[in-house]
């Protein structure tokens, strides 16, 4: 289904007064046509096609050179926009180079100063004799010291080890629905 399309409408589209349209119309059908009147589907094709014969191009080889050269403009900005932009990153490196020297420079200067006075030679004193170097005593062997039994302990005669459990190592509990039935097979 086609909308309606208004002669007037039609003349702003092609950029062209809405008599010049009523004319193109009544050249071709012989019908007089008003600004707001809607044309047919007949009636657009019959102005686009006269519009296209009278705007024909015998070559399009202007339209593709301009788009070229259009092409290479663009592609030529952004290579010296790039190259600017490479420019000034190099510059900056240049300056950030150029800070890093200065620093290590100040750095190397005042280590420098902080050892110039290490540097200078002392006046040595004279040399006391050197004591006599003795060997180091050899220490006895450490013995545990006796694990003294209390009369409250227990067991007083067994070591008490440490035994480190595994997490399935859990003592064995029974529970009491089941206690029961365990002395009954215990008799």
């Amino acid at each position: 289904m086609m909308d309606k399309y208004k002669l007037s409408t039609a003349a702003s589209d092609f950029g062209k007064s809405s008599k010049e349209i009523a004319a193109i119309i009544k050249d071709y059908t012989g019908a007089e046509k008003k600004a707001g009147t809607t044309l047919t589907g007949e009636e657009i094709g019959i102005i686009f096609s006269f519009l296209t014969k009278q705007s024909e191009v015998k070559s399009f080889d202007e339209y593709f050179a301009a788009g070229n050269a259009a092409r290479k403009q663009q592609e030529e900005e952004k290579k010296a926009a790039k190259d600017k932009k490479l420019a000034d990153q190099l510059a900056i490196l240049e300056q950030l180079k150029a800070a890093q020297e200065a620093e290590m420079a100040a750095k190397k200067a005042a280590t420098e100063k902080k050892e110039a006075p290490k540097a200078e030679p002392k006046k040595e004193a004279p040399k006391k004799a050197e004591p006599k170097k003795t060997e180091p005593k050899k220490e006895a062997p450490k013995t545990e010291p006796k694990k003294e039994f209390k009369p409250s302990d227990p067991q007083p005669f067994k070591a008490k080890e440490k035994k480190e459990k595994a997490p399935g190592d859990a003592p064995f509990v029974v529970p009491q629905s089941v206690a029961p039935l365990i002395l009954v097979f215990q008799m």
